[in-house]
């Protein structure tokens, strides 16, 4: 007998699929896709096509996300671990419904550039299913491409939601113009972010980097600890930024031991760049009520600035001071990390000093910092030595 799909003539065949390339390109969500596929389906099958679309959750375990109406929802062991396996494998396969033997569910995983993004389910007839694999496999084709596009669209808007939030967060860390926010305003969020997640990002790397050549055991705990620390301040940082937002408030200050958060930005440098040339001079204790997270994004921006910008054969120096009403960091380098003509612009977004000799840089990092200052009721000041380069960052000790 001859099936559905092999009596349409193919121009019906072709100007169907072709509905359903428009339909899956104009689809703005997941459901919109998965109906458009059973549309196409019913109509080149049999009008009691069933389709049921999956696709992994957080831990890649499938789960339904629509099905036909009137389908049954139950699923045996068996039909499961098709299912789980078609995604895995991405391969195609078969179930037989035990209680109809005329009908079948073709199992078809759903990729897109190499990447399994869901299965697509067919219960029809088992000839029909049989006679039209090729076109079940085209859909299942055109599917894949559109749910992983329509990711892309949704991960989009996600990230300029939070692109957002975060340019408010540089708003009101720069001086207003009071003129409405430009795209460079939102290239100077973006750059701002990733300047601030490079370092932390590439500290973890070298580490774990370490860590797997190794082998874990007990003598690299400590460095696995570091870690964890460098992760959960960089999940810190976003999540400082991201609630800066329009019309929320910027993260609390509290009063801290300074000292502790300027033995975090060297250690964190210690890790970026696999070097121990910074040393400390500090009292125990220099209190003063500071915004944290951010502050130490300022001092290890300083730190990472002048350790870049001197001799590798010297030490970067940092300094810790406090009298009654200032709390003092400097950090001192060999080097003149710019010539003196351009000692005001230094501060400026994507100004880089003259002496860089090419080295890599964005011209964010002292920008942040003085930012980041002025923002704790501080400032940022650049000092010329003989020989040396000095950044002072001052913060007031008393109320603010």
């Amino acid at each position: 007998m001859m099936s559905s799909i092999l009596s349409l003539p193919a121009p019906t065949k072709v100007g169907t699929l072709r509905q359903l390339s428009d339909a899956l390109g104009s689809a703005e969500d997941v459901g919109a896709a998965a109906s458009a596929a059973a549309m196409c389906l019913n109509a080149m099958l049999d009008p009691g096509t069933q389709v049921t679309l999956s696709q992994p959750d957080a831990s890649r375990r499938l789960e339904v996300v629509w099905r036909s109406a009137g389908i049954e929802p139950a699923v045996g062991l068996e039909h499961a671990a098709k299912r789980q396996a078609a995604f895995e494998t991405m391969r195609s396969t078969r179930l037989h419904r035990p209680d109809r033997d005329d009908r079948v569910i073709a199992i078809l995983p759903l990729s897109c550039r190499g990447e399994a993004v869901g299965v697509l389910e067919v219960l029809a007839n088992a000839h029909r299913i049989e006679d039209a694999w090729d076109v079940l496999e085209v859909v299942a084709g055109q599917l894949g491409l559109a749910l992983h596009g329509i990711e892309q669209q949704e991960r989009f808007r996600r990230q300029t939601g939070e692109l957002q939030r975060a340019q408010a967060a540089v708003a009101a860390l720069t001086p207003s113009t009071g003129a409405d926010l430009t795209a460079d305003d939102l290239e100077l969020t973006l750059a701002w972010t990733a300047h601030e997640l490079r370092g932390p990002l590439s500290a973890l790397r070298a580490a774990l980097g370490f860590l797997y050549e190794q082998g874990p055991s007990a003598v690299h705990r400590d460095l696995l600890g570091h870690c964890v620390a460098e992760l959960d301040h960089m999940l810190k940082v976003v999540g400082d930024t991201l609630r800066w937002g329009p019309g929320g408030t910027p993260p609390p200050t509290t009063t801290c031991n300074v000292v502790d958060i300027v033995r975090g930005s060297i250690e964190q440098t210690r890790l970026e760049f696999g070097i121990d040339r910074v040393t400390l001079q500090a009292p125990r204790r220099a209190v003063a009520r500071v915004e944290p997270v951010q502050l130490r994004c300022a001092i290890g921006n300083l730190i990472r600035n002048a350790v870049t910008y001197s001799p590798p054969d010297t030490l970067v120096e940092v300094i810790v001071a406090q009298d009654a009403d200032v709390l003092a960091i400097t950090v001192r380098n060999a080097g003149l990390a710019t010539s003196g003509d351009d000692e005001d612009s230094i501060f400026l977004p994507y100004v880089r000093g003259a002496n860089t000799d090419g080295r890599f840089g964005m011209g964010l990092g002292l920008f942040i910092a003085r930012r980041v200052a002025e923002a704790n009721g501080g400032r940022l000041t650049l000092r010329l030595r003989e020989e040396a380069t000095e950044f002072l960052l001052e913060i007031p000790v008393g109320p603010r």
